[in-house]
């Protein structure tokens, strides 16, 4: 009880506004899990961890399908090369679309 107490001090001391929200809040206490902040370059971990290999293989395939299998410009998305990406994607056992695997139109 007194940790809440203190973060919701801390929050209301540091915050502008008269509303403590949950985006006040550490990530730990509302459970939020390895996202970034927006605006921020910041990542939280999780409390009980995450494996670096499967946040990577998240955000490749992410990249990869937010510029619909262009591995050039995914690559550039996530300031890798983009052998790189190729590399990551095939690793993890990622079927890319095509009998190629570079559609970089």
């Amino acid at each position: 009880m007194r940790e809440l107490r203190n973060v919701i001090e801390r929050a209301s001391i540091l915050e502008d506004g008269e509303v403590v929200t949950a985006a006040h809040l550490p990530a730990d206490m509302v459970g939020v899990h390895a996202v970034a902040n927006p605006g921020s370059s910041t990542i939280l971990l999780p409390t009980a961890g995450v494996s670096l290999e499967s946040v990577e293989f998240e955000l490749a395939k992410q990249a990869y399908d937010r510029t619909n299998g262009n591995l050039t410009r995914a690559a550039k998305l996530l300031d890798i090369s983009r052998d790189q990406l190729r590399y990551k994607l095939r690793k993890a056992g990622f079927e890319m679309r095509g009998s190629s695997d570079d559609h970089d139109d």
